[in-house]
């Protein structure tokens, strides 16, 4: 994973599927914000090493705890119940704001 702010928030991205994880209370942080960069909410384009991985089957980066999947507005998104950290694959965060 790789540190970016956003605003006064770190997100960190993983350089190779281009996801987004956010540690606990960043994404109340975010949506707060006026305006997020384009970056963050690029849509999905192509396919990813972390598509090989099966929802449900998917790992915390932070802690290594199984991830959860959730429903949200049409939109599975990984959450750690031990963490409380939340990955979002390329796009996802776009689609749920």
């Amino acid at each position: 994973m790789k540190s970016q702010k956003v605003g006064k928030v770190e997100v960190d991205l993983c350089p190779s599927c281009a996801g987004l994880w956010l540690d606990r209370h960043e994404l109340r942080a975010l949506a707060r914000m006026r305006s997020l960069p384009g970056w963050l909410l690029e849509p999905v384009s192509g396919t990813s090493p972390r598509d090989a991985i099966a929802e449900g089957e998917r790992r915390c980066p932070r802690c290594e705890a199984l991830l959860q999947v959730a429903d949200n507005k049409g939109v599975h998104i990984d959450l750690c119940r031990s963490c409380e950290g939340v990955y979002f694959d390329r796009g996802e965060l776009n689609q749920l704001l």
